[in-house]
């Protein structure tokens, strides 16, 4: 009687893992979502940008981030959603059936205890809904990667380090869901 009770409840266990990794293992296609804000989604878009005082490295650095959280977000994505990176400003944000991913990122130089710079990096989900109620905008806590450095001068290819692609896996999952 004991051994039959436990091979059921092996059953039961080994059927319960198998559902969990079922789910684990789609639960990165945003078709898969079921949260208010994924209802009717057609298209995903993102909204990044980068703030430095260095003005001579910006629009590298944020050409360089910018990409590599597009791939992220691509690689997760189901292929019958439509994928694109906005401009600044750009009138699609507005669009209906859409929910854009917003990322910031703040790059400081940094010559006390670390020398190098600090990327803070923040995010957060946004869907317009016309005609409905305003449209609270919360997101992930902020994320902090440092990307080590001798001189100020930000070498082409050298923001994205390993820190600074699992902060922004981890800041896509939190969008994602």
């Amino acid at each position: 009687m004991i051994e039959s009770i436990s091979k059921t409840y092996l059953t039961c266990a080994v059927l319960l893992a198998a559902a969990i990794l079922a789910a684990c293992s789609s639960s990165h296609s945003v078709a898969a979502m079921s949260t208010p804000i994924w209802r009717g989604v057609e298209k995903i878009g993102l909204a990044c940008r980068i703030s430095s005082d260095n003005t001579d490295i910006i629009r590298a650095a944020e050409t360089e981030f910018c990409a590599a959280v597009a791939n992220n977000i691509r690689s997760r994505l189901s292929p019958d959603l439509s994928f694109d990176v906005l401009d600044h400003p750009d009138a699609r944000l507005l669009e209906e059936n859409r929910v854009t991913l917003v990322f910031h990122a703040s790059l400081t130089w940094s010559d006390s205890a670390f020398q190098g710079y600090l990327l803070a990096v923040s995010s957060s989900q946004f869907r317009h809904t016309p005609g409905g109620p305003p449209g609270a905008v919360f997101g992930a806590p902020p994320s902090v990667a440092a990307i080590p450095q001798t001189t100020p001068q930000l070498p082409r290819g050298s923001l994205i380090n390993t820190e600074l692609k699992d902060i922004i896996s981890q800041h896509v999952n939190k969008l994602l869901l």
